[in-house]
């Protein structure tokens, strides 16, 4: 009888402490989605206290962190989510993001090679392997990549995921450093397909289009990039599209832009440890299952 009477009160403390939990959980979701960072991150502590080895509650609370721009807490919440889960590959891919954003471009490719080697169609890791190789010399790819250029990663990631925008932009800037226009091109065009307004997209092709001698055509690009709020158009603009270069016709001079220049300051800006998508495997619905969080 008394261990009947033990059995049926660890249930009901069980099942009120898993209530309290799915009510942080649920608490903390929707402050996310309102942008309150910090209340989010509260909440997650409370789950965790309730919770301590859930591997989805660090990895939530160290995307919030990230967004604060507590990128060394919130490696500290990936570190633990792999510790108590090994395999969990969108823990390696964030913190692989989260060390890049730190400069640390060796310790992201092992990130990412990591998650690969758990999930050979993660196209995120993929994507993020490509941008990270952007900051390390030759030497460091062949030991750490086998040689596997940034190019082929973004192809790999499109070839998962055939509607993947970034991938497309991404693989076009690449080409441009390569000198193959014309592939950066077609590649902008698809990421404009996928996405009319996509604002770099125009950027970046009208960058391609001058080098490949269409100044018509490039200045119309950064006037629909400008349009749609890529503010830097307007500096091509002025320097490339002045009025008068249209009375005089168009001329046989050759332009060059700073290519890396202009493509390290879009990353810069593109380095947010934040999953594009929030996953439904990660944050938790109105219908919470503490199933669906593992």
């Amino acid at each position: 009888m008394k261990a009947m009477l033990r059995y049926l009160i660890s249930l009901l403390f069980y099942q009120k402490n898993k209530k309290k939990t799915e009510e942080y959980l649920k608490e903390a979701h929707n402050k996310v989605e309102l942008s309150d960072f910090e209340g989010a991150i509260q909440d997650y502590d409370k789950a965790i206290e309730i919770k301590p080895n859930y591997a989805s509650f660090y990895y939530c609370r160290g995307i919030a962190k990230g967004r604060l721009s507590d990128t060394g807490g919130a490696i500290q919440d990936f570190n633990k989510a792999i510790d108590i889960n090994s395999n969990y590959v969108e823990a390696y891919t964030l913190r692989g993001r989260a060390k890049y954003f730190l400069e640390d471009c060796i310790g992201a490719l092992q990130d990412y090679n990591k998650a690969i080697q758990i999930d050979p169609n993660c196209a995120e890791a993929y994507l993020h392997r490509g941008i990270a190789k952007g900051g390390l010399p030759a030497i460091y790819l062949e030991n750490i990549s086998g040689g596997i250029s940034a190019i082929q990663d973004f192809s790999k990631a499109i070839r998962i995921n055939p509607n993947y925008i970034q991938a497309y932009l991404l693989r076009g800037i690449s080409r441009s450093f390569i000198k193959d226009y014309n592939g950066a091109v077609q590649d902008y065009n698809k990421a404009i397909e996928l996405n009319p307004n996509y604002d770099e997209a125009y950027y970046f092709r009208g960058e391609a289009k001058l080098e490949l001698g269409d100044k018509n055509g490039a200045c119309l690009d950064w006037s629909k990039a400008g349009e749609l709020g890529y503010i830097e158009a307007y500096d091509a603009i002025k320097e490339y599209c002045k009025w008068k270069s249209w009375t005089k016709g168009l001329t046989e001079q050759k332009y060059s832009f700073p290519m890396g220049m202009r493509f390290h300051s879009w990353v810069l800006s593109y380095k947010d440890i934040t999953p594009m998508v929030l996953r439904k495997k990660v944050f938790v619905s109105d219908k919470i299952s503490m199933k669906r969080l593992e």
